[in-house]
């Protein structure tokens, strides 16, 4: 299956200090799934809805937010990404097993860059 993705996220930057940055970002992802012939039409629970309805676009929204600084003289950095939802793609509800919006998983990463 071939799924198009573009993820557009706006930025906020700002100097909290000699060594502290912080930053947000709200993340804009969308989706878009071409026609395609699937082989799996016979098994599909929405086998209407598996190939060959044009183009189906979802979208959706989620925010990340950072820091960057220095922690005991080491530099390190911080962010949090909230859970993204994303839109169904409404013509093709018969390849995906779930009845629910798609989403990105929220993250919490901690690491030196």
């Amino acid at each position: 299956m071939d799924i198009d993705q573009v993820f557009i996220s706006p930025t906020f930057a700002y100097k909290a200090g000699e060594h502290n940055y912080l930053g947000a970002a709200v993340i804009l992802p969308c989706s878009a799934l071409p026609p395609r012939i699937a082989v799996i039409e016979p098994i599909s629970s929405n086998p209407t809805k598996v190939t060959n309805n044009g183009y189906s676009y979802s979208s959706g929204a989620g925010v990340r937010i950072g820091w960057l600084g220095e922690l005991n003289h080491v530099l390190s950095v911080r962010h949090w990404q909230s859970k993204t939802y994303v839109s169904k793609f409404s013509k093709y509800g018969g390849l995906f097993a779930s009845k629910e919006d798609s989403i990105f998983h929220p993250t919490l990463p901690v690491g030196r860059p």
